[in-house]
């Protein structure tokens, strides 16, 4: 491990399931202990393509995604990346922004959050609820 861990720190690195949200000041060691948490994880079993890791800045996930690196020995990642990473890969992955764009125009913007209050408008009118069909 790179920085000695505190008992409170040892525990959320060695939760054993569900998901897990870490809001802490800078300089607290967020970023350890997710780096940690992942490969603890990864030697308990999770396969990696099931987890996605999530940061607030590119800098943060370059030293998470290294950190990992380091310690895991050439094994398969998780994703990890930046909040704004994941949104671009969903535009990608649901056809709403070519591979020669990086950027939706005024319109393009528009549009998509129209799409996206007409579907949640229509799934509150039929009761859809998470975790309900």
């Amino acid at each position: 491990m790179g920085i000695q861990l505190t008992d409170e720190q040892r525990r959320v690195v060695e939760i054993d399931a569900g998901s897990h949200l870490v809001l802490a000041p800078p300089g607290s060691g967020k970023t350890e202990i997710l780096s940690q948490r992942i490969l603890h994880a990864m030697r308990t079993g999770v396969n990696p393509e099931r987890m996605l890791c999530a940061t607030f800045t590119n800098r943060a996930a370059y030293e998470m995604r290294s950190r990992v690196e380091a310690q895991g020995a050439g094994v398969a990642l998780p994703e990890v990346g930046n909040l704004h990473h994941f949104c671009f890969r969903f535009l990608r992955a649901v056809g709403r922004l070519s591979p020669a764009k990086h950027v939706l125009d005024d319109c393009e913007q528009l549009s998509f959050a129209k799409e996206v209050v007409d579907v949640l408008r229509e799934e509150l009118k039929i009761g859809k609820q998470c975790g309900k069909e």
